[in-house]
């Protein structure tokens, strides 16, 4: 449960924008293939994520949490990636 946690807080912080929850894998592959975001790790790991999602409902709770732990696994081991770029990932305010 912590990994699937860490996780979550971290897309929801850094990807609001994104409006994962109204694009399926195909639409956010598009979207990485469209911004050269091939490139962006964290991208990979948000399309691996939403992929995950998708395919929840044909597998196993216990290869649910497998599979939800090598994604938190993969998310540590990209380090600070972020430090000195805050300000690409800053939310935007529409008001």
């Amino acid at each position: 449960m912590k990994a699937i946690k860490s996780i979550a807080l971290f897309f929801s912080i850094f990807w609001q924008e994104i409006l994962v929850k109204i694009m399926d894998s195909q639409d956010l592959a598009r979207y990485i293939e469209a911004t050269d975001g091939i490139s962006k790790p964290w991208l990979l790991l948000q399309l691996r994520l939403q992929k995950l999602k998708e395919n929840r409902e044909n597998l196993t709770e216990a290869e649910y949490l497998t599979a939800i732990a090598e994604l938190h696994e993969t998310l540590m081991g990209l380090g600070e990636w972020w430090v000195g770029r805050e300000e690409e990932f800053e939310p935007r305010r529409y008001y």
